[in-house]
């Protein structure tokens, strides 16, 4: 692998991972009273986790598809277009999570901003996993 696609593969799986990362750092860090009562911040969370690890497990399995035939059967077995509409809803439903949140808009404003911007990340990658042709 030459240099310049192993910082375009390190990009794809670090960009994502550190904005979810940072997200939860930001979460564990802040008063559990500004908080600790939204449900929302907390699903918003979730969902940014469940589709940043689709993500990394998706270009995984990508990378070693060619190296290991468990993978390539498991490739040719799953549909890149089921998970990126699923993985798009999860987004989606993030992104709105972090905008109902409005009890303790000055408190948790850099939480809630992580979490939208971490999701518009993700829905930009899975759309780029939906215009793929193959």
């Amino acid at each position: 692998m030459t240099n310049g696609k192993f910082v375009f593969v390190l990009a794809l799986f670090g960009v994502p991972l550190w904005l979810a990362a940072t997200a939860w750092f930001r979460y564990l860090s802040m008063e559990r009273v500004s908080v600790g009562a939204s449900p929302w911040i907390r699903t918003g969370l979730t969902l940014i986790s469940i589709t940043t690890m689709m993500w990394l497990a998706l270009l995984a399995l990508m990378i070693l598809e060619d190296r290991s035939n468990n993978a390539k059967s498991l490739a040719k077995n799953l549909s890149p277009a089921i998970v990126a509409w699923i993985n798009l809803l999860f987004c989606a439903g993030a992104l709105i999570c972090a905008r109902l949140d409005r009890r303790s808009a000055q408190s948790t404003a850099i939480l809630r901003r992580n979490i939208a911007l971490s999701s518009v990340l993700l829905m930009l990658i899975w759309l780029f996993v939906l215009s793929d042709p193959h």
